[in-house]
């Protein structure tokens, strides 16, 4: 299991020592022992000092925090609602005798509009207003290991590989239809056109089925099938090109099978280099996780030529290089092309990327940033939609975009993780597993795939 489920099982906690314990809720903006009115001029979070011993501060508190240094001082919640909090010492005001926090109406769930106005457990606040609530779509589904989901055509469709089925459903409901059972722990599945792909990871093959059901089919066994684990010998990534043509990574490698079937053809090296995880391809132009490089890599692909990535060309030590941006943790399944633009989401700088598809020098784009431990990532039109450990946001695919919440997670009391996301034009889908958090296998977890509204 991923650090996320231990992340998810301290949100609880976290979320009381982050609020306080509000013992009391004002709906005006100013508190404290001193005027019963504020300067309108005033800025958000500024601190007014009526007999001057207790000077602005200087990052020693919250640009919207409040502290109260003498009975004659207080600071300003200009349109916002504060709570008063229990005595603390903590805050690095001398004298501080009470603890303040505010609240923005138009984006706290808890004061959402007006002071005191509470959305429901699932739903975020959205402009002022009340956003829906998130629904279960399918499930629960037990003895389960999390699923991984996509979407097309008003269907949903997901793997699961403790219980060895790809199923789906229609987006609005109704009843699951089982498109494929006795897999070997199917897991990574997209949808290309009308054909559904996913991989088998017991049996380190890549399968594939109509999306309107019919008979599971094998594209590929791993050319490296039953080799060493730390080589990453099963099928790690795929994609499909617009020719039908399917591209898969094993190893250090790229391997293509033509649109009609065949046997799988090496187009890319990285033996030098490291591990080809996700793909995406645009034209010719394919791009990739290396899991082991720590870098997003693109080159072209041309049949019946290797892409020598990182391999030494005519005895020159220095290897061929396929890079266009360093990463420091990338989700590894989850890579796109968009406009020329590959992106890509990070748990470790927590955000998502982008870098231009072409290999101009090892430089990245911040899309979005102090999003808490992403756990999914996805790219939909000109939206990338993500869950954390506490949300599920979307955010436009431009520079320093502002991460817009959809939906919140409510922690279970035995832990929870998300582990797939995908989005069509009416509303955004997660996958979600509850497990017990003494025990691990998936005999004691329960699966749902929730929805909102985009």
């Amino acid at each position: 299991m991923s650090a996320g489920r231990w992340r998810a099982l301290l949100l609880g906690g976290a979320l009381l020592l982050a609020c306080g314990r509000r013992d009391t809720l004002h709906p005006r903006n100013v508190e404290g022992a001193g005027p019963t009115s504020y300067d309108g001029g005033a800025a958000d979070g500024q601190l007014l000092a009526v007999d001057g011993s207790c000077p602005r501060a200087s990052g020693s508190f919250p640009d919207d925090g409040i502290c109260v240094c003498s009975p004659s001082n207080y600071r300003l919640c200009r349109n916002r609602c504060f709570g008063e909090a229990t005595p603390s010492s903590s805050a690095g005001c001398a004298g501080i005798t009470q603890s303040y926090f505010c609240f923005d109406p138009v984006s706290d769930p808890d004061h959402c509009g007006t002071c005191g106005n509470v959305c429901a457990d699932t739903a975020t606040c959205r402009a002022g207003a009340c956003g829906p609530a998130s629904a279960h779509v399918v499930g629960p589904v037990a003895n389960c290991d999390g699923l991984h989901i996509a979407v097309g055509a008003g269907m949903l469709f997901w793997s699961d590989s403790a219980n060895g089925t790809v199923s789906r459903a229609p987006t609005s409901g109704g009843a699951a239809v089982t498109l494929a059972q006795d897999q070997n722990g199917p897991t990574l599945l997209a949808l290309f056109g009308d054909t559904l792909y996913w991989i088998d990871g017991g049996a380190q093959s890549l399968m594939k089925i109509p999306a309107a059901g019919g008979t599971p089919t094998l594209v590929a066994t791993s050319p490296n099938a039953g080799g060493a684990q730390d080589t990453h010998p099963g099928i790690n990534g795929f994609t499909v090109g617009s020719d039908g043509t399917v591209y898969f990574s094993s190893g250090a490698h790229v391997y293509a099978v033509p649109p009609g079937g065949g046997a799988p053809v090496d187009v890319v090296d990285e033996a030098r280099n490291g591990a080809p995880w996700d793909l995406a391809i645009s034209g010719t132009t394919l791009a990739y996780v290396n899991a082991l490089g720590g870098t997003i890599e693109a080159t072209t692909v041309t049949p019946g030529q290797i892409a020598a990535c990182g391999v030494e060309v005519n005895g020159n030590d220095a290897p061929v290089s396929c890079q266009i941006a360093r990463t420091d943790g990338p989700l590894m399944d989850s890579i796109f092309i968009q406009n020329g633009q590959v992106y890509w989401a990070d748990y470790v700088v927590e955000g998502g990327l982008s870098a231009p598809l072409s290999p101009a020098g090892p430089q990245s784009t911040s899309l979005f940033g102090a999003v808490n431990a992403v756990s999914a990532f996805t790219v939909v039109g000109d939206t990338a939609f993500l869950t954390t450990d506490s949300e599920v946001v979307a955010a436009s695919l431009v520079a320093d975009s502002a991460a817009r919440p959809l939906a919140r997670l409510v922690p279970a009391p035995r832990g929870l993780e998300t582990t797939s996301i995908a989005a069509d034009d009416a509303a955004v889908y997660w996958s979600t597993v509850v497990f017990d958090a003494e025990d691990t296998s998936p005999s004691t977890n329960t699966c749902f795939i929730d929805s909102v509204a985009r």
